[in-house]
Formats: structure tokens, C-alpha cells, sequence
């Protein structure tokens, strides 16, 4: 019965990670669900919905894709979906508490480039910003 409701609430993956995979919602495009497989998963999961409700009324909410829900053990997060970047979108300098700057935990959601995965984000919000150092994670597996 479990896999009925989430193929009937679950569109297709759109992303995959180590520990989660990237889902749109069947019934509203305009939000994405982030399904935890290991207890690392559900513990990044827990830490964006944190790090969104300390965000949420600060300056740095720009900066990221909203959490909308999250379940109370983490297996499920449902967050604003953000669509794909182009390389020219993205800044010099972001907050500093933006840790991981891969190309891929980007997009853009109402003209504005903003995080979609930031489980590896600081905590610490204060800090100033900073030069960014963009990567790409497909470019590092090359080398």
C-alpha cells in the first residue's frame, strides 16, 4: 500500500545523490520531494528543513529554494523546485556560509539563482560572503 500512495503522489526522479534522490510531486510540478535511502539522507534532509527555518526570516533566504515540508524522521523533504542554471547566472561572491558550490545544487526560482541542496551548508548564518569557488562535479570525476 506504501508504494501506491508514493507512485501515486510521485512523479518522476530528476536527480540522484549518494543518500537521496530528487522527485517532481505528480500533482504540483512547481515542488519537488527529496527521498532519503540511507539514515545519511534523512539526516540532510533534517538539516535543510533547519537550516530553512533559521533562513526563512533572515536576508539569506534568497539564497534558497524554500522547504515546504519535511517528515519528522526525514525520510521525506518537500522543497520549491528550481530550474536548471546556466553558467552565466552565477555570482563571484555568495554567503559565506554556502559551503559546497557545486554547479548542480543550484537553480533558479523566480529569476534568482538560489541552493536546492544545502545539507552541507554552516549553520552560522552571520558570516559576510565570500568569493565563490564554483565547481562541477562531473569536471572532478574527469581528473
Amino acid at each position: 500500500m506504501q508504494s501506491d500512495i508514493f507512485n501515486l503522489l510521485v512523479g518522476r526522479k530528476i536527480g540522484r545523490g549518494i543518500h537521496r534522490s530528487v522527485h517532481r510531486l505528480r500533482f504540483s510540478p512547481e515542488l519537488v520531494v527529496k527521498v532519503a535511502h540511507s539514515e545519511s539522507g534523512r539526516r540532510a534532509n533534517l538539516k535543510e528543513y533547519l537550516i530553512w527555518d533559521i533562513a526563512e526570516c533572515s536576508r539569506h533566504a534568497r539564497w534558497l529554494a524554500p522547504v515546504r515540508a519535511c517528515s519528522t524522521d526525514g525520510s521525506f523533504l518537500v522543497m520549491d523546485y528550481a530550474h536548471p542554471a546556466s553558467r552565466k547566472d552565477f555570482p563571484r561572491r555568495v554567503p559565506a556560509f554556502l559551503s559546497d558550490l557545486q554547479y548542480d545544487n543550484f537553480g533558479i526560482l523566480d529569476g534568482r539563482l538560489v541552493c536546492v541542496d544545502y545539507a552541507n551548508a554552516e549553520l552560522e548564518l552571520a558570516r559576510g560572503e565570500e568569493e565563490a569557488r564554483w565547481w562541477d562535479a562531473a569536471e572532478s570525476m574527469v581528473e
